[in-house]
């Protein structure tokens, strides 16, 4: 058995010498192929299988609406709804809202488009997400205001507390550590900077959420946003379930608020209004999956299918060399055959002994 292995690598070497563009087809393929699938497997491990950079990511979920009479799959929640939600389930640790704007930095130098999110005080410490200088936002960050003047500057209100991204706080400030307490100017807004995230902080969200996940820095949401309209849908919504409670359980928990939403609201009864609770790590990773793999797939097929089709055409090319080379059948179904013909292994070798039993250029190519 070895002497036969090594007379049939023997063989193949000295075959693969004599034609060096052959060879080189063959070596490149495989190379494209192995890299490609090294690419996908990269791609998947950092979205599917690699748990996400959260404190206990399993028990994270995201909050959404289903308004299936005007066919919206994914609607966010207004502020009276996120309310409810806290006041009336019990099978959640809490919930955090967002909302995300494009903004202007103004104050130190030139002034900057960079992008705005606005969260409820209690986003970060819901993620177990700690700040690497400073601290996180209070609950005494957040003030009431008129859901009139929200998003409009108002000297009269004290200065809002903000969170700046790592690349915001390098890129704007050079990294310096005073910037802590220091009042800057977004969008007209007198902000005080209170803390820096680390520098591997993002937000995780499905591709038509509708919120930009680059964010640059995080102010807070006013305290009283249960008082906005309640058919104003802006917010983006996150919650932790409790310790040992499922998926389908928190999904008939909030069934139940969203039916009696329906019996209270003549909006959320004619739109047939439904709460869907997703986890995190599967509504934010399947949706990436599909953007790669729809721009993998063409690259990976082409380069998987290149191996077995040049095989082929260099066997059409040289009818004497296929009779070396292992049985190429175009089916499984043939392959299948092949087997319950041969009493022993189907291999193609230079001995005419075992070719000619199953494995003549004529039939390996039918």
């Amino acid at each position: 058995m070895a002497l036969s292995v090594l007379h049939d690598a023997r063989y193949a070497i000295r075959s693969l010498v004599r034609r060096p563009l052959f060879t080189a087809v063959i070596v490149l393929t495989l190379a494209l192929g192995i890299g490609s699938n090294v690419a996908i497997f990269s791609v998947a491990n950092a979205v599917l299988f690699r748990p996400l950079p959260f404190k206990d990511p399993e028990e994270l979920a995201f909050v959404w609406t289903r308004l299936p009479a005007t066919n919206v799959a994914r609607s966010l929640v207004s502020g009276p709804d996120f309310r409810d939600y806290q006041q009336e389930s019990t099978r959640f640790q809490g919930f955090a809202g967002a909302v995300a704007v494009p903004g202007t930095l103004t104050g130190d130098g030139d002034p900057e488009r960079i992008t705005n999110a606005y969260v409820t005080w209690n986003l970060f410490d819901l993620l177990g997400v700690r700040p690497i200088l400073g601290r996180a936002h209070v609950a005494d960050d957040a003030f009431a205001m008129d859901p009139k003047a929200f998003g409009n500057p108002n000297p009269d209100l004290p200065p809002g507390k903000v969170v700046l991204s790592y690349e915001l706080w390098q890129r704007r400030f050079g990294g310096d550590r005073s910037v802590i307490g220091r009042t800057i100017q977004m969008d007209g807004f007198g902000s005080v900077v209170v803390g820096v995230l680390p520098p591997n902080f993002r937000i995780y969200l499905p591709a038509d959420a509708g919120m930009p996940t680059n964010i640059d820095a995080w102010g807070v949401l006013p305290s009283n946003i249960g008082d906005f309209e309640r058919q104003a849908a802006w917010l983006t919504v996150v919650t932790r379930l409790k310790k040992g409670v499922t998926l389908a359980q928190a999904q008939q928990d909030m069934n139940g608020i969203a039916t009696r939403l329906r019996e209270l609201h003549q909006f959320h009864a004619t739109q047939n209004m439904q709460i869907v609770v997703a986890g995190m790590h599967r509504d934010a990773g399947s949706t990436r999956v599909q953007r790669c793999s729809r721009s993998w797939a063409p690259s990976v097929s082409c380069c998987s299918s290149r191996a077995p089709t040049s095989r082929i055409c260099s066997s059409l090319g040289r009818p004497n060399a296929t009779a070396r080379w292992p049985c190429v059948r175009p089916s499984a179904a043939g392959a299948v055959a092949s087997l319950r013909k041969c009493s022993r292994r189907a291999w193609c070798s230079p001995w005419p002994a075992r070719s000619s039993v199953c494995c003549s250029p004529g039939r390996a190519s039918a």
